[in-house]
C-alpha cells in the first residue's frame, strides 16, 4: 500500500474554520477604531484651534492689537490679548461641527476664564473625559488648549 502524506480536506477546512472563530473573536479586542478614530479627531480639533489661534495673534501684532482685552476686532473676529475670544470659538465650533458627533460647551464670557469645551457625543464637559478645552490666560500668553482622551 501507498501511504500518503499530508492533509485531508476535512481537516484543512476545520483548521480554517478555527481561525475564523478565533479571528472573529480576538480582532474586536485588539482592535478598537472608534476610540481610535474619536482621539484623532480631538487632536485635529486641537491643531485647528492653535493654528487659528496663531494666524489671529499674527495680525493683532502686526496690526498693534496684541494688548486689547475684548474690544477690537480682527478680520470680524473678536479678540482679547491678540487670541480669538473663547466665545468666537465657541460659537464657530458649534456651527462648523457636526452636532451629531460633537458637542460645545462654555464660552459664554468675554473674557478670560470661562473656556470653550468640545466633547464627543455621549461624554459630558464635566467627566474631564474626551474633550477638548479652549481656555484665554489672565494675561497677554497663549491660551492654553488641551486635550483629554483618557476616558474615549
Amino acid at each position: 500500500m501507498e501511504e500518503h502524506k499530508g492533509f485531508t480536506l476535512i481537516e484543512l477546512v476545520i483548521v480554517i474554520i478555527i481561525l475564523g472563530i478565533l479571528a472573529a473573536v480576538a480582532v474586536p479586542k485588539f482592535v478598537d477604531l472608534q476610540t481610535d478614530a474619536r482621539k484623532s479627531m480631538m487632536k485635529g480639533v486641537k491643531g485647528a484651534l492653535e493654528g487659528a489661534a496663531t494666524t489671529i495673534h499674527a495680525k493683532a501684532v502686526v496690526e498693534g492689537k496684541e494688548k486689547t482685552t475684548g474690544s477690537d476686532l480682527i478680520n470680524g473676529v473678536p479678540i482679547v490679548y491678540g487670541y480669538p475670544a473663547d466665545t468666537t470659538i465657541a460659537l464657530t465650533l458649534a456651527a462648523n461641527l457636526d452636532s451629531n458627533d460633537w458637542l460645545v460647551f462654555g464660552g459664554t464670557g468675554a473674557g478670560t476664564g470661562s473656556g470653550a469645551i468640545i466633547t464627543a457625543v455621549g461624554y459630558s464637559a464635566a467627566s474631564g473625559a474626551c474633550q477638548v478645552e479652549y481656555k484665554l490666560q489672565a494675561s497677554p500668553a497663549r491660551p492654553t488648549i488641551t486635550v483629554e482622551d483618557g476616558g474615549c
